[in-house]
């Protein structure tokens, strides 16, 4: 008896009932996408900024690293208050952290004097590219952290700052 109730349930899991018959299983209209969402499903409430399908939190990060390297490329060295407004985010330097750590990119960070809005010297940040990481940022940007590329341009990068 327990050996047929197993039989049921495997048979309900994929799609077909009791008699063998098989059977169309129904999804909500709502959960239709989900399979398109890296990393699980479900739905999520940042749907926009990155390649037109919902996020999961991974590939919100990447998207965010991507844009940070686009704005790098092509405005030059960036404030990281700068950085905040134009990415949405409201902590480049972990973002910043991630690309150093996980990825293999330098982005050194020039501190100037200037005064705050209280009237006192402090040093502010901006992050650029350094010379070995705008091939690394051309191929995170085009091709993905996980291409073939990638790798490349980062193995050059690791050769070309141990020359120095």
């Amino acid at each position: 008896m327990r050996a047929n109730n197993m039989m049921t349930a495997i048979s309900r899991l994929f799609g077909q009932d009791p008699q063998g018959k098989s059977r169309a299983m129904k999804t909500k209209p709502a959960n239709d996408n989900a399979g398109l969402q890296p990393g699980g499903v479900g739905k999520t409430n940042n749907t926009l900024r990155c390649k037109g399908y919902a996020m999961h939190q991974e590939s919100a990060r990447i998207c965010r690293k991507s844009r940070l390297l686009q704005l790098l490329l092509n405005k030059g060295p960036v404030s990281r208050h700068d950085l905040d407004e134009l990415l949405g985010a409201e902590n480049t330097p972990d973002l910043v952290m991630r690309l150093r750590r996980n990825n293999g990119f330098e982005l050194p960070c020039e501190r100037r004097p200037m005064i705050d809005g209280d009237g006192l010297p402090c040093l502010a940040g901006s992050y650029k590219l350094s010379d070995a990481d705008f091939p690394m940022a051309r191929a995170f940007i085009n091709f993905g952290e996980h291409s073939w590329e990638f790798i490349a341009a980062k193995r050059q990068a690791e050769s070309f700052r141990r020359a120095e």
